[in-house]
């Protein structure tokens, strides 16, 4: 069963239950109260009629009752009518203090013993003695019990109006609810076949507007990722095909005698193969930050002598490239915990960058400095730089902005992907910032160690 038939069916079912439950609770409601206020007038009248009786009493005794009954507008039976239909008509019964009826509206009781009834009447009292009792027995006429009967009819005719507005409200209100999740199936489906380009248009913002906007940017995610691991797939080849292009064809060069095995050819080889190394390494690592496996063996480190040596080891690299190479240190000693090895390769990642894009004549700046819990480290250039669209990217694995894949012009993209990996492996962050032609700033940070 679809759920907009349950919804539809389990809406029926409670306002059924409910506006039967009304329609009696009312029907029965409105009966009481209109019996009451009846009594309650019917008490009103006869304390103004024993009031009555009383000083007819005084001056005729119980004799001619029946003007005083007419005189109180009484109904008896002779005064029922009403057109073609019965009023209420109320049977008065006088008893004397014996008990026994001196008066009946009805002219059946007069001299029985209604003793039985005396103890539900009202006292007739004359001078402080109690003379008789007043006994009305009241019936409903046609238009008192037409009444009763039509205000139960309205109730059950209001009932039976409420239960259709409530199943035609129901219906609109389950294809409300139930749309939406049809579309969120038909996505689900869609997504399920490996159309990861199918979003659900969104039209609400409530929790069903959420739920679409969360299945999008799911679908969304799933996408980039798909394209992400075609993308990895593809660069992980290009990277491999150069290399192993060359090892076969200089080795089928040597099999057959083409090229003689001089140290060269022997070195050519060996550089290929440690370029295959560093490649399959450099995705190792990726793949065990992913998988949040990257071991990180972490000790008590001096940030400032880190960077030294590294910064005095590129020297003779930066004074080949015709570039100045500086570094500014604080004046204390900046203690953090840290895998000196794992921070060492993304200092060397992006000094690499930095020689690698600045030309001679160019400076690169490397800077330490702290913040109450972090250290930052800073290293900008004055090369080319990076436009503004391409750094979103620049940190995704084989994105380079250089988009030919010059081999002498850069590596196979992978560096800053390693460097963002390991600094988030020791809890920092890392950002660039970056303008055409004015050179570029990458920064990370790293937890300080509390030496307290």
């Amino acid at each position: 069963m679809r759920i907009g038939l349950k919804l539809t069916l389990v809406f029926i079912i409670v306002v059924v239950m409910a506006v039967t439950a009304a329609t009696i609770f009312s029907a029965a409601a409105i009966s009481t109260a209109f019996t009451r206020y009846i009594q309650q007038n019917l008490s009103i009248r006869m304390e103004e009629f024993a009031t009555n009786v009383a000083n007819h009493y005084k001056s005729y005794g119980w004799h001619n009752l029946d003007r005083l009954v007419a005189a109180n507008n009484w109904r008896g039976r002779g005064q029922q009518a009403f057109g073609q239909r019965k009023l209420m008509s109320e049977r008065i019964i006088i008893a004397d203090k014996r008990g026994l009826v001196v008066f009946d509206s009805y002219g059946q009781e007069v001299g029985k013993e209604v003793a039985d009834q005396v103890s539900r009447g009202l006292p007739v009292i004359v001078d402080g003695d109690h003379v008789g009792t007043i006994i009305v027995n009241q019936v409903l006429g046609n238009l008192e019990r037409d009444f009763i009967q039509s205000i139960r009819k309205a109730n059950w005719y209001a009932g039976i109006l409420a239960i259709i507005m409530a199943v035609i409200a129901s219906m609109l209100v389950s294809k409300k609810f139930s749309t939406p999740l049809t579309l969120l199936a038909y996505a689900a489906r869609r997504i399920a076949a490996k159309d990861l380009s199918h979003r659900i248009q969104i039209t609400s913002n409530d929790e069903f507007g959420q739920v679409a906007q969360s299945f999008n940017a799911m679908a969304e995610i799933l996408e980039r990722n798909e394209s992400m691991r075609k993308q990895l797939i593809a660069d992980i080849a290009h990277e491999l095909r150069t290399p192993l292009a060359l090892l076969r064809g200089n080795l089928e060069s040597l099999q057959e005698g083409v090229i003689k095995p001089t140290s060269a050819v022997f070195m050519s080889l060996h550089d290929e193969s440690l370029r295959m190394s560093r490649l399959v390494t450099d995705l190792q690592s990726l793949s065990l930050a992913d998988a949040g496996e990257l071991i990180v063996v972490k000790n008590k480190e001096n940030l400032n002598d880190i960077l030294s040596g590294i910064v005095n080891g590129l020297q003779h690299e930066a004074v080949v490239h015709g570039v100045s190479l500086q570094i500014f240190l604080p004046d204390v000693n900046i203690i953090v915990s840290v895998d000196r090895q794992r921070i060492e390769q993304v200092c060397y990642n992006l000094l690499g960058n930095a020689l690698r894009y600045t030309p001679a004549g160019g400076t690169i700046r490397v800077r330490l400095s702290q913040t109450v819990d972090n250290a930052i480290i800073e290293i900008a250039d004055t090369g080319k730089g990076i436009n503004a669209d391409e750094l979103p990217y620049i940190f995704n694995r084989f994105y380079r902005v250089d988009k030919s894949r010059n081999r002498e012009s850069g590596g196979a993209g992978l560096g800053l992907a390693i460097a963002k990996s390991f600094v988030e492996a020791h809890g920092g962050k890392i950002w660039v910032e970056s303008k055409p032609q004015r050179g570029s700033k990458f920064s990370f940070t790293l937890p300080k160690l509390d030496i307290n």
